[in-house]
């Protein structure tokens, strides 16, 4: 597996403007917006209520996760390896005038003691840690009770036709084909760190970069009406063909 965590480090170390500001803001459009909630909201459909829980998110990039779970009424808290990215994490959070804790740090080594949390959420992050098995067992030790993951599903239709209608610099830029797992590699995992699956289930989320301008065809119609179809394809894919979904979703309670 790629090295991730020191790729990330130095690919976040140096950002251009408009870098900064999508990172600080994403999601920025409505099509981009809807995908992503999607994966939130699925885990939210699982957890329950979090309000007055604390959860930790491994990952949490430029806040945008921890945003949501703040906003749920649960006390939040980002980690991540870079630091430009909490940088910009915190100036989320001091914009929209909200409460939240972040710190540079691996999600291999969690610093924190043991039982700091009530719930860990990875959202598009778990596939960056160089270990998962070790990421996982770090989880279980900082955990009171649950973990959920929503992570990219390596038999996913939807990546496939992505890597034949989006450029290759996109592919290259995103790495769909090599970070994707299956949903039996997650499960085993999440039992071998000692948790008990209390749901899993594939959800159809197609990567926000599908309806950005990224697409071959530069119509700015074309791109438009995909962005409105994508929904009700990602419905229908969803109802009738469950393993071809973009999304595994997997909550997990501690079992020991």
């Amino acid at each position: 597996m790629r090295p991730y965590k020191n790729a990330d480090k130095k690919s976040y170390a140096v950002m251009t403007p408009e870098q900064e500001y999508y990172e600080e803001n994403k999601p920025v459009t409505h099509a981009e917006y809807v995908v992503r909630r999607r994966k939130f909201d699925a885990l939210l459909s699982i957890f329950g209520k979090i309000e007055k829980k604390s959860v930790l998110n491994p990952g949490c990039g430029a806040g945008m996760d921890c945003e949501w779970v703040t906003k749920e009424g649960a006390k939040s808290f980002g980690l991540d390896v870079s630091f430009r990215l909490i940088k910009l994490a915190k100036r989320r959070f001091r914009k929209k005038r909200l409460n939240g804790k972040f710190i540079v740090g691996d999600m291999e080594n969690l610093p924190f003691k043991t039982e700091s949390f009530d719930v860990v959420v990875f959202y598009d992050s778990l596939h960056h840690s160089d270990n998962i098995n070790k990421s996982l067992l770090e989880t279980n030790r900082v955990t009171r009770d649950l973990i959920g993951i929503v992570e990219p599903n390596k038999n996913c239709l939807t990546r496939k036709f992505a890597e034949i209608f989006f450029k290759e610099s996109l592919m290259e830029h995103c790495n769909l084909p090599t970070k994707a797992k299956t949903m039996s590699y997650y499960t085993r995992e999440f039992r071998n760190a000692g948790f008990r699956i209390k749901e899993h289930r594939f959800c159809n989320i197609v990567p926000p970069e599908v309806c950005t301008s990224h697409f071959k065809i530069s119509f700015s119609f074309f791109s438009a009406l995909i962005g409105l179809l994508v929904p009700i394809i990602d419905k229908l894919f969803e109802t009738f063909f469950p393993y071809s979904c973009s999304a595994c979703v997997v909550v997990g309670k501690k079992s020991f």
